[in-house]
């Protein structure tokens, strides 16, 4: 359903706009843009290529992902320009997948072979990208791949455990605000 494609479509841009990186609009910016919504809208005007479809004549990719805890096998030719877990689903292949954002590891996979380009994969630090791990999500391939799929809880921890698990963080604390005017 297009609608539904572009509801996500709208969600991840919004979501990708919004107060990450360096474009991170300060407080100010934001209130004087009529909040959130003003700074959605203007986001929302950008395109947002991988979850729609794409060029009909764009190169394709074989794509064989195995589900680590089911045995499926999801095979396709995708097309470089269309996320992965986006293509696998209109052909019918559901993948293990939440926010179809880039932000959590529902999706996860390590790469056995192949390259893909995520640049829009927020949930994974530059190391697990490094290592092999992508997010089918927001992942377009650039060669024929295989993968399997990886434990969320695995992934997650796996980065961020040192961080998170050390004791670093205590539960229910306040964090301070930080003004940026």
């Amino acid at each position: 359903d297009v609608n539904i494609q572009t509801s996500f479509a709208m969600t991840k841009i919004a979501f990708i706009g919004v107060g990450l990186g360096p474009s991170l609009p300060s407080r100010h910016k934001l209130r004087s843009r009529g909040g959130i919504r003003g700074v959605c809208k203007m986001v929302q005007e950008k395109p947002l290529f991988g979850a729609l479809p794409g060029d009909p004549n764009a190169k394709t990719w074989k794509v064989k992902v195995l589900d680590s805890k089911t045995g499926d096998v999801y095979t396709a030719d995708v097309p470089e320009d269309r996320y992965i877990l986006y293509y696998l689903a209109e052909q019918g292949m559901e993948m293990p997948a939440q926010c179809r954002n880039g932000c959590c590891t529902t999706c996860a996979v390590k790469l056995q072979s192949g390259e893909v380009h995520q640049p829009e994969a927020l949930g994974l630090l530059k190391e697990m990208k490094d290592e092999g791990y992508a997010l089918m999500c927001v992942s377009y391939p650039r060669s024929d791949i295989e993968a399997t799929t990886q434990d969320e809880d695995e992934v997650y921890v796996k980065q961020f455990g040192e961080s998170f698990e050390s004791g670093g963080v205590v539960p229910g604390a306040v964090l301070d605000a930080i003004e940026d005017d």
